[in-house]
């Protein structure tokens, strides 16, 4: 992902005019915002819940926070920025009720993992997918405060400054958190598969 700085820089006016339009409660705008970033805001949410059906739980109650919140935005970060915090923020909600009680993290992890590529042997793409697992079940094992900055970082590609707006998390401790998790993942993996690599 980029920086805000790019984030804001590339938000042409007419993105602009959409929210403001969106924020003065025009269905029609609001409706082509999520057009933009439903697949986005899907993909995060099936990386944090970890099946179809809650994942589109969440997203819907995103969305509908955001047509309830969109005049508070204040392009002060990028929209998407605060789109994703958002999704972060309904998502410990979503674990402090108890919603999300049963997640069994499946990631769309396939670039972090590089799984088969098209014309790939098919042992090699048997191989790939097996990583792609073991992936997805070790981190289960790391606790969420570690499993949520790597998930950000590494599958959905938010670089650390974005991952410290959305989390409210100063830099240092975002970086620190995905260095560790990184390593506990790494750990996880070795003592439950071995060496996979």
């Amino acid at each position: 992902m980029n920086t805000d700085t790019e984030h804001t820089k590339s938000e042409s006016e007419q993105d602009r005019e959409l929210i403001a339009r969106a924020a003065g409660n025009n269905v029609t705008a609001f409706e082509e915002l999520i057009k933009k970033y439903e697949l986005t805001v899907y993909g995060i949410a099936r990386a944090f819940m970890g099946n179809d059906p809650d994942a589109a739980d969440l997203a819907q109650d995103v969305f509908i926070k955001i047509f309830k919140s969109l005049k508070s935005f204040r392009h002060e970060s990028a929209f998407s920025t605060w789109l994703y915090r958002i999704v972060y923020t309904t998502f410990v909600d979503y674990k402090k009720s108890g919603k999300a009680k049963n997640i069994a993290v499946s990631v769309p992890i396939d670039d972090a993992v590089n799984i088969a590529a098209p014309g790939d042997d098919p042992g090699i793409s048997a191989q790939k997918e097996q990583v792609r697992d073991i992936v997805s079940q070790a981190l289960l094992m790391i606790p969420e405060n570690f499993r949520l900055p790597v998930i950000m970082y590494d599958i959905q590609r938010f670089d650390y400054q974005e991952i410290a707006e959305i989390t409210k998390t100063n830099l240092g401790t975002v970086k620190s958190r995905i260095n560790r998790g990184r390593e506990m993942l790494r750990k996880k993996i070795v003592e439950n598969w071995g060496n996979i690599s």
